[in-house]
């Protein structure tokens, strides 16, 4: 028993580092975390690989690159920014919301762990403003959202 519990637990731990795009730890061993190479298991790190890795993908990518400059913008000019940004769907929505309702994008276990992933601080703060002005907070997924 205790030899199939660490073969499981092997190939559980190959999967989580294969995946393609595996952001912020919380898969395997040197997950990436805060800690010296640590894991980030809270529930920011979990939700963040979902946002970054998952259906929203490419609405944060519109971001990513210039995310130093998009932060600081002018709501309009802002506003613009995200209106040029691929659609969210409706299941990045429902993942963005909680990403941005429960404080992620300015979590510090998040950042941390995202760091050594080489994301910057505003790579990570950017998603939650772009969640706040896009569809996903029309009255028709949910509202207006919170966040820091």
């Amino acid at each position: 028993m205790e030899s199939l519990t660490a073969l499981l637990l092997a190939t559980m731990a190959l999967g989580a580092a294969a995946q393609p795009g595996f952001l912020f730890g919380g898969g395997g061993p040197g997950g990436g975390g805060p800690g010296g190479g640590g894991q980030c298991n809270t529930g920011c790190c979990n939700i963040g690989q979902t946002v970054f890795n998952g259906a929203c993908q490419d609405f944060v990518n519109a971001f990513r690159g210039d995310a130093d400059r998009a932060i600081v913008e002018s709501d309009s000019a802002f506003q613009a920014r995200v209106n040029a940004a691929p659609r969210p769907s409706s299941r990045c929505c429902v993942d963005a919301r909680a990403y941005t309702q429960y404080g992620c994008s300015c979590n510090g276990d998040l950042m941390n762990a995202a760091a050594t992933r080489g994301y910057t601080s505003n790579q990570v703060r950017v998603v939650g403003r772009a969640t706040r002005f896009s569809i996903c907070a029309n009255s028709e997924n949910g509202g207006t959202i919170g966040g820091c």
